[in-house]
């Protein structure tokens, strides 16, 4: 989408939290990879949220977010796709 880089998606590959991630990417047409971690997994200070079960993560050049609702709350506002999460707080409480 706008020659903007793949957001990378970061799940175990049984777990399927980033699911509704990948569909949300897949609806809106938005760039992404998926990278399943293996565990137990060795991860830098930055990829800590893996291992407290904050799946998934994504990361989007050097900005990472973690947990289902903030990650479709990021991909939604990144993407001017606020229609599908509410654009007021009464919208947002109904979805």
């Amino acid at each position: 989408m706008n020659g903007q880089p793949a957001i990378e998606i970061l799940d175990y590959q049984m777990r399927g939290s980033a699911q509704y991630l990948r569909n949300l990417m897949e609806y809106i047409k938005a760039p992404y990879k998926d990278v399943f971690l293996e565990k137990p997994i060795k991860i830098d200070i930055k990829w800590i949220f893996a291992a407290t079960n904050s799946l998934p993560i994504i990361k989007d050049g050097s900005f990472v977010v973690h947990g289902v609702i903030p990650t479709i709350k990021y991909v939604c506002r990144k993407y001017n796709r606020e229609d599908l999460i509410g654009k007021t707080p009464a919208d947002a409480a109904k979805i």
